[in-house]
């Protein structure tokens, strides 16, 4: 049953991003997959447990106490961009064998049921780009163009209950595209998304097309492409407009925890390679964060 609480439970979770496409080499410093798989070990011996991003966001919106995250470690998972490798192994001349997100997740789970918080429920979420034609540009353009940047495999993630399936947009602005869904053809930069025409092909149509694949809602969360939380987004679409897109909350970046004073409009998350580099750098802002919440 809820818990209503008379003011802001006081915790603090980081958030790590992680892109099945950032795997160029064998090593953790060019290969999300190898990091991810490093980095669950790291965050087990740090002490802290897998928790389903739901939960922390319904601590946010004042729904429940997100499993008592006053009383312990938690760090939630996500994935930003939503290709193949995110569900599907991938293999690689060169790299080799890159195991997808999903099955890391399962080895994961089996081998450490006592660093998931809730078995049932998600312990990551990927964060899809909509638009199939964006998609199949994207995926001539910045990976080997052989189809691996599809709507596939959504329905079987979304049913396995592992990785759950958020928006990341209706084309990412990428620049790589010939023509995006943005007035006057700015790209590279989310931030160029500040008007209500453009905002409703970005968010409100990408997330029923995601929808319209899966048969089913998906999480309702979006996460900015580039991490650009646009302040028209933020400010104004986002809690203005909820009858009309439907979203529950939105992830920036910004390398700073989800807190109870953070907007659920624009939650802060880690990525990896930028906030930090190797499982050791890792381990030392896991401990970071402890102390500061202990403290």
């Amino acid at each position: 049953m809820p818990i209503d609480f008379p003011s802001r439970p006081r915790f603090s979770v980081p958030i790590l991003c992680y892109h099945a496409l950032h795997a160029s080499g064998p090593d953790y410093c060019d290969n999300d997959h190898v990091a991810l798989i490093e980095d669950l070990q790291v965050i087990r011996r740090a002490g802290y447990r897998i928790l389903a991003l739901s939960d922390l966001v319904d601590a946010l919106r004042h729904q429940d106490d997100g499993k008592g995250l006053r009383q312990g470690r938690f760090v939630c998972l996500t994935f930003d961009d939503g290709p193949n490798v995110d569900y599907f192994d991938y293999a690689d001349p060169v790299v080799g064998l890159a195991k997808s997100f999903h099955r890391i997740l399962v080895e994961f789970r089996v081998a450490h049921p006592e660093a998931i918080v809730d078995p049932d429920k998600a312990l990551a979420v990927s964060f899809l780009i909509a638009s199939e034609e964006a998609r199949t540009t994207l995926d001539r353009s910045c990976i080997a163009g052989r189809g691996d940047w599809s709507s596939c495999w959504w329905r079987a993630c979304a049913a396995g209950g592992v990785i759950a399936l958020g928006n990341h947009s209706w084309d990412h602005l990428h620049v790589s595209l010939p023509v995006v869904a943005q007035r006057t053809q700015r790209k590279g930069s989310f931030h160029a998304i500040d008007n209500d025409e453009d905002a409703c092909v970005q968010v409100a149509q990408a997330r029923e097309y995601i929808e319209s694949v899966l048969g089913m809602p998906c999480t309702r969360y979006f996460a900015y492409p580039y991490g650009h939380a646009s302040k028209y987004l933020v400010n104004i679409y986002f809690p203005d407009r909820q009858a009309e897109h439907l979203h529950l909350a939105a992830f920036g970046t910004g390398g700073r925890p989800a807190t109870a004073e953070s907007n659920v409009w624009n939650i802060p998350r880690f990525v990896c390679g930028e906030h930090w580099q190797s499982s050791r750098e890792l381990e030392e802002l896991l401990q970071r964060l402890a102390q500061r919440s202990d403290s």
